[in-house]
């Protein structure tokens, strides 16, 4: 409510001619085709915009100094667009017009022969970061989180080490998620990173399935230190999920000594383990176990569907045949429905002990 909203109803008060609190107004959002078509066309409308500056000023990506100084103009003009209110049209051309910057920034940082591709690859990180936290848009700083990761893990992949990273921003990423609601000034923002980091770890977590982060490494897939570091690199996604666990029995207030945080405790250690012969599972979970605690369903489905993939990976690579596989789904299916049962069995009976 406005400031000439409040003084009529103050005037209203004052009449006795009504009573209580101001009414709240919540503006009328657009409906979701409106808003389909209005970024339609933002982004339809920029893709003129920069075929244009395309045609006429191919100049532009030849010099690497003046595209990068371009690209940094387009991404600040980006930035004063989305600071003020505007409509989905506006927003939708400014997420396409830092986005071509972004691309021009990293064009003219390549064709600078100055420095190796590793540092390349860092400054194009470093870039993302800082406008992943300075961007006042959350589709933006999802896009920025992603690709800071992306980015990120390149790194270390080229220097023979293509798990470090990889599962250092799995943690921080889990942590972000587990401390979301201590910072309610910025939930918006947290969300928008937390979801790109996601999305970025999930997609890296796929990429090692199929030993695709070794194509940019300087060691065969096949070799002692890239099997070494996937075990280590597995078993520490163990860790973070016995993290989590351990983080929501406290915020639970959940006794170590009970027999919840016990079954808990003892069901992630032997899930774990699983996960070092079918890699991913323990992440997968995790996911859904942050979306559960935050009661956000759209981390729960991005949990789902990450699990779903890497259990399928795990089973379309095993080399045994069809029957063995059945019956190897078979027993793991009997036994989580029997895990089931005796966890809520056995919590129950120990919710009827403390109510009696």
């Amino acid at each position: 409510m406005n400031d000439r909203s409040k003084e009529l109803w103050l005037t209203l008060m004052q009449s006795h001619l009504t009573d209580g609190e101001a009414p709240t107004t919540e503006e009328l959002e657009a409906p979701w085709y409106i808003k389909t078509l209005q970024a339609f066309s933002g982004w339809f409308a920029s893709l003129f915009l920069f075929s244009f500056f395309g045609i006429f000023f191919d100049s532009i990506f030849e010099n690497g100094i003046f595209a990068t100084i371009t690209g940094v103009l387009m991404i600040v003009g980006a930035f004063f667009i989305l600071n003020k209110p505007q409509s989905d049209f506006m927003e939708h051309i400014a997420l396409a017009l830092s986005l071509a910057g972004q691309g021009m920034v990293i064009v003219g940082l390549f064709v600078l022969h100055t420095f190796t591709y590793e540092i390349v690859f860092f400054e194009i990180a470093l870039m993302e970061i800082v406008l992943a936290v300075v961007m006042p848009n959350f589709i933006h700083r999802v896009f920025s989180s992603f690709f800071a990761v992306i980015f990120l893990i390149v790194v270390p992949n080229t220097l023979e080490m293509p798990y470090t990273l990889t599962y250092t921003l799995m943690f921080f990423t889990v942590w972000l998620w587990l401390h979301e609601f201590s910072y309610p000034e910025r939930i918006r923002t947290v969300h928008g990173i937390g979801y790109g980091l996601t999305l970025a770890i999930i997609s890296a977590k796929c990429t090692s399935l199929f030993n695709w982060t070794s194509l940019l490494g300087k060691f065969p897939q096949n070799s002692f230190d890239f099997q070494l570091q996937e075990i280590l690199g597995e078993a520490f996604s163990g860790v973070i999920l016995l993290y989590v666990v351990f983080v929501l029995l406290q915020q639970n207030n959940i006794k170590m000594k009970e027999k919840t945080s016990i079954l808990a405790l003892g069901g992630t250690i032997l899930l774990s383990l699983a996960s070092m012969e079918a890699p991913g599972i323990a992440f997968g979970v995790t996911i859904i176990l942050l979306g559960f605690a935050g009661s956000n369903i759209t981390l729960q489905g991005l949990g789902v569907i990450s699990l779903l993939f890497y259990i399928s990976v795990y089973y379309y690579t095993l080399e045994s045949t069809l029957l063995d596989k059945s019956m190897t789904l078979l027993l793991i299916g009997v036994v989580l429905l029997g895990a089931r049962w005796i966890i809520i069995k056995l919590t129950t009976e120990e919710n009827e002990v403390e109510n009696a």
